[in-house]
């Protein structure tokens, strides 16, 4: 009689530590330490088939799976839970699958298994989210040599490029946190990468790394950053995971080498695929290719589509959503903003039915006294058609022209570069080139005001928020923010600041094309502010008595 193993599952532990500026956490990872556990690991790496729901595991399929787990761990192959074979389990891996084979079993699978091959030699990369483990310029030079183990030994090229959709996105996610892919990080010491083979969709070709781990470079302590990408970078470009123990494509991590070396199995499969490099010593007649380097195939790539950078200088605009999330967007996309940390991007249809891409600006209104049965919408803009939200539903009648929802607003404005509530008096800047207009208690639009009343904010704004800090920001098309304070009117010191350092962590210069702004491009806060354009200009005062009027009706009444 056969005896049945039965699987459970397991929690996860929590450590918290206090620093003197934030409270960081760290999130252990649960270690193997029974059969149950056991067979939960063989079925996530596909040794062992998972059973149908109500059913247990098949003790006989669980020894045949082990010994094969073993044998890719090059440990003896003794069928039981052994002390190396736990040891082997908890070393921390990466999180792809270990089966070689493409055959199917009619089981859908966490990651594509087909080992395809990009169309093209020439692919290029770039850092979506940083880590803070190490310096942003130590995580450039990492990433470029662990890609240059691949393009020194094959016909690859490698180059790094500061565009919306490149071919290798890298990015640091936190533990337990859906970055976007459906594959969440169990925490420190388990999984310590994932990545996408070529053809698998809108994620090919991208790595993801668990941020919870102790990332370094150039140390003996800590995961080493280059061999992990090394090894995750094997997958980008088509390979899959290897038996051979000095293969940079084995499954485990291994201690850190300052002399690694690609072996002559990953240089053989990396050369099937895209061909030697211009210069290249063939390898050894003795070589025997593995079972992963035969079953390479010339599959196509599925092509990939368009997927925004968050480390980049422009996006279309920004608002606080009425249930206090920040929404940052660009194209058909957009992000959400938690903690100051930006997430995987989503379509805006997925979560805005029927609102347009391409947005021009965005603002949602909180003024209960100017706003009144409006309070708390979400208003979105592009062209002349402006669209009104409830939370995530588009109100019935819209979009419509902007004309009839804002009364008195000019025929001649085609399009604004943002919309931006003011705090206290509830008046709502409506910006376009170097005016803007005001909407407020009347409910109707005046102006043109010249942009100099907003001292220190540039005429190439392309977004603008009111913050939950209550102070407004200004985003430049040169990549600068500013901080504005809503009580003196005038930019705050210390600013302008970098946006995609500052709001997306991506610890970078400017990258519009790849270039500095010029000093021009950098305005000087202390200009003083022209008034000689038949423009109106409205001053500090001027809102100052505004806001008395607003408490004074507000107040009668």
């Amino acid at each position: 009689m056969l005896r049945k193993l039965y699987i459970v599952c397991s929690s996860c532990h929590y450590v918290y530590i206090l620093s003197a500026f934030s409270i960081l956490t760290v999130v252990e990872g649960t270690p193997v330490t029974n059969a149950g556990e056991a067979a939960e690991h063989l079925i996530k790496y596909e040794y062992l088939e998972e059973p149908d729901p109500g059913a247990n595991t098949d003790i006989s399929a669980f020894v045949e799976a082990l010994k094969k787990y073993q044998a890719t761990g090059n440990i003896p192959q003794t069928g039981e839970l052994d002390d190396p074979t736990l040891t082997l389990m908890n070393t921390p891996r990466c999180g792809l699958s270990d089966k070689t084979d493409t055959s199917s079993s009619g089981r859908s699978k966490r990651y594509s298994l087909h080992s395809t091959k990009w169309d093209r030699k020439h692919l290029t990369w770039n850092i979506l989210r940083y880590t803070v483990k190490v310096t942003p310029s130590q995580l450039d030079d990492a990433i470029e040599t662990a890609l240059k183990y691949w393009s020194d030994v094959s016909g690859l090229t490698f180059e790094r490029k500061y565009i919306e959709d490149p071919d290798i996105i890298v990015l640091f996610a936190e533990p337990y946190d859906d970055h976007g892919d459906g594959i969440v990080f169990q925490g420190k010491g388990q999984v310590l990468a994932h990545a996408f083979y070529p053809g698998s969709g809108i994620w090919s070709g991208d790595a993801h790394f668990d941020n919870s781990e102790t990332w370094t470079v150039g140390v003996t302590t800590g995961t080493n950053i280059v061999s992990v990408a090394t090894h995750e970078f094997g997958h980008s470009i088509g390979l899959a995971h290897s038996n051979l123990f000095n293969s940079i494509m084995w499954p485990w991590n291994k201690a850190y080498n300052a002399h690694l070396e690609l072996d002559q199995d990953d240089i053989n499969g990396a050369q099937e695929l895209y061909g030697a490099p211009t210069i290249w010593y063939p390898p050894t007649d003795s070589y025997q290719p593995t079972e992963r380097t035969k079953k390479l195939t010339e599959a196509p790539t599925v092509t990939k589509p368009f997927i925004p950078s968050n480390c980049q200088v422009e996006f279309d605009t920004i608002t606080v959503g009425a249930d206090g999330g920040t929404y940052i967007f660009k194209g058909r996309y957009y992000w959400q903003m938690i903690d100051r940390k930006v997430y995987i991007p989503k379509l805006i249809d997925s979560t805005w039915p029927h609102l347009a891409a391409n947005l021009d600006a965005a603002v949602t209104v909180k003024n209960s006294y100017i706003w009144k049965d409006r309070v708390a919408k979400t208003y979105f803009f592009k062209g002349r058609q402006v669209y009104r939200y409830t939370l995530y539903n588009l109100d019935m009648g819209f979009p419509r022209d902007i004309s009839t929802e804002f009364g008195g607003f000019p025929y001649d404005v085609a399009k604004l570069d943002a919309v931006v509530e003011g705090i206290g008096n509830g008046q709502t800047y409506f910006f376009t080139g170097d005016r803007f207009y005001i909407y407020d208690y009347s409910e109707q639009i005046s102006g043109p005001f010249s942009i100099g009343s907003f001292k220190g904010i540039p005429p190439s704004i392309v977004a603008g928020v009111q913050w939950t800090d209550n102070y407004l920001y200004f985003f430049s098309s040169y990549g600068w923010y500013y901080q504005f304070s809503p009580w003196n009117f005038n930019v705050n010191y210390g600013y302008p600041r970098l946006t995609v350092q500052d709001w997306f962590g991506c610890g970078l210069g400017i990258q519009a094309g790849e270039t500095q702004p010029t000093a021009a491009a950098i305005p000087n806060n202390n200009l003083a502010i022209d008034n000689s354009s038949p423009r109106k200009t409205i001053h500090f005062l001027t809102l100052f008595i505004s806001f008395l009027l607003f408490i004074i009706i507000n107040y009668t009444n």
